[in-house]
């Protein structure tokens, strides 16, 4: 993996040289998140890839690989906060205060809601982000 500098419109992509596979994610975060989220999709690309080498896709033919590696990152990042979660709030019940330990666990449930909200409606939040950085050309 590595970080480049990529035009506006591609936030990474994957490539492939012999036995030498690589994912390139652009150096600039659009959105919270946006790079793990874009190296999860890239991921997914790259391994129905290898099942169309070997000759067992994963896709039918009307399916959208872009549409489903945007739905395995969601699920991916989604996960990957579920596993973590029970820690959280095992620290959070290690609280001795009573009212210390209710907005530990106030802000377990709105960081997790936000998290949750962010997984969903990341591939949108960098389509605002980048037609608001997009130059504009007005007629003088």
């Amino acid at each position: 993996m590595s970080f480049l500098s990529l035009p506006q419109d591609i936030r990474g992509f994957n490539c492939s040289f012999h036995d030498k596979k690589e994912i390139v994610i652009c150096e600039r975060e659009t959105a919270p998140f946006a790079d793990s989220h874009t190296l999860f999709h890239e991921f997914r690309e790259m391994l129905e890839h290898g099942f169309a080498e070997l000759g067992h896709p994963t896709l039918s033919p009307e399916d959208f690989l872009e549409v489903k590696a945007e739905h395995f990152a969601m699920a991916a990042r989604m996960i990957a906060a579920a596993r973590e979660l029970p820690g959280f709030f095992e620290i959070a019940q290690s609280i001795e205060s009573k009212w210390a330990r209710y907005f530990g666990y106030a802000a377990l449930v709105v960081f997790g809601a936000a998290h949750l909200l962010s997984c969903v409606f990341l591939p949108q939040m960098e389509e605002i982000a980048s037609e608001a950085k997009r130059p504009r050309y007005v007629r003088t």
